[in-house]
């Protein structure tokens, strides 16, 4: 079986594909990554071959900062009425139709010529289900996060709508299956149904740092994702290094472009393996982002989040709403920090409860035990 993988261009999206898209090749299937220029040294890091879809780079950092204020959730969750034009460029701020128009062409060309049995999208992914919808391939869906509301769903719908309507993909694409790696009890309540696996993450390349051995002394990772960096939240993270130092607790810093890179409290910085920094860590302070939360639970950690856009404030509001994480505004003074950093360093609750979404999150199945459902869900859809 042929399987191509799509996602929105970021390492953010494409990373939690790649557990699942190695259970396949492992299985003896061919995989093959379809990006833009601009991510294909992120995509051949993964190992798994890949095809380039533009002639060159789209702009992929100031695209996905435009992407990234998309007004989709506000702090009250609310939906905006600017998301549908902003999305399909009813106005001159539509990040996803220049997406769309410029990987569009190289994905569907490729399509046509590989000819793959299934497309694997991950969910914010459009071009590769445009794609489908102009070729008649299936897809096959893997999420990385929460569900978006009902009332959410309702508007994407009509903006996936509109954007078939603009590409002239006349008929909608088959669906194969859906893969949910977000542990049960942490989903959404209203989620649709899916079949569900186990988060396993990847974090890219980047080598474990030779830390110290653990001691009494707390140890603090802080971490802003793939997008955040620099000058944007170097007062954070100073704010968050002082409170540490005061507490009298280490930080790790991960992050490629490290916001600050001496201070007392600070034990490394730079591109790190998240996954493999928080197995020694006591608690994460982040951004909000999915995958950063997810590699949080699966080590079962106390989160301090401040959020910052798209889907942070729904994330950080799940983790709140079941005492995973305290939430803070990322302009809270010093003090504040401090004291919230102190609380979720030593609230024994908070703890139990990300040891025990640690626990379900293993006992979900594994990407590979989901190849055989996988392998039979796409034959049936050829037959």
């Amino acid at each position: 079986m042929r399987v191509l993988l799509s996602s929105l261009p970021a390492a953010g999206h494409l990373y939690p594909l790649v557990p699942f898209a190695w259970a396949l090749r492992c299985a003896g299937h061919d995989v093959l990554v379809a990006a833009p220029s601009d991510l294909v040294p992120e995509a051949t890091a993964t190992g798994l071959p890949v095809a380039a879809v533009t002639d060159g780079p789209i702009g992929l950092r100031d695209l996905l900062e435009r992407l990234r204020r998309l007004p989709w959730f506000g702090g009250d969750h609310a939906i905006l009425g600017s998301l549908h034009d902003f999305a399909t460029g009813a106005d001159d701020r539509s990040p996803l139709t220049d997406l769309v128009e410029q990987t569009l062409p190289g994905t569907e060309a490729l399509v046509r010529d590989w000819r793959p049995d299934v497309v694997l999208r991950d969910m914010a992914d459009l071009t590769g289900v445009l794609a489908c919808a102009r070729t008649g391939v299936p897809f096959a869906e893997h999420w990385w996060g929460l569900a978006a509301p009902a009332p959410a769903r309702g508007e994407l719908r009509r903006i996936f709508g509109d954007l078939f309507a603009r590409f002239e993909a006349r008929t909608p694409p088959r669906r194969a299956l859906t893969i949910d790696p977000v542990p049960p009890s942490f989903q959404s309540d209203d989620a649709p149904p899916v079949y569900r696996s186990r988060y396993v993450p990847y974090n890219g390349r980047a080598e474990r740092p030779a830390l110290p051995p653990r001691s009494q002394t707390p140890r603090i990772c802080l971490s802003f994702g793939t997008l955040l960096t620099g000058d944007g939240v170097s007062g954070l993270a100073e704010r968050v290094l002082d409170a540490a130092h005061r507490l009298g607790a280490e930080v790790v810093l991960a992050a490629d472009e490290p916001p600050v890179e001496s201070h007392p409290a600070l034990l490394a910085a730079g591109r790190l393996p998240l996954d493999q920094v928080l197995a020694s860590c006591d608690a994460l302070v982040h951004h909000g982002g999915s995958g950063t939360m997810l590699t949080a639970l699966c080590h079962g950690l106390p989160q301090l989040v401040f959020p910052h856009g798209s889907d942070h404030f729904v994330n950080a509001d799940r983790l709140r709403s079941l005492h995973l994480a305290a939430v803070l505004n990322a302009r809270d003074d010093p003090t504040r920090v401090e004291r919230t950093l102190h609380a979720v360093l030593t609230d024994e609750g908070m703890r139990a409860g990300t040891r025990k979404i640690a626990d379900e999150i293993a006992a979900q199945p594994a990407p590979a035990d989901l190849v055989p459902l996988f392998e039979a869900t796409v034959e049936d859809l050829a037959a």
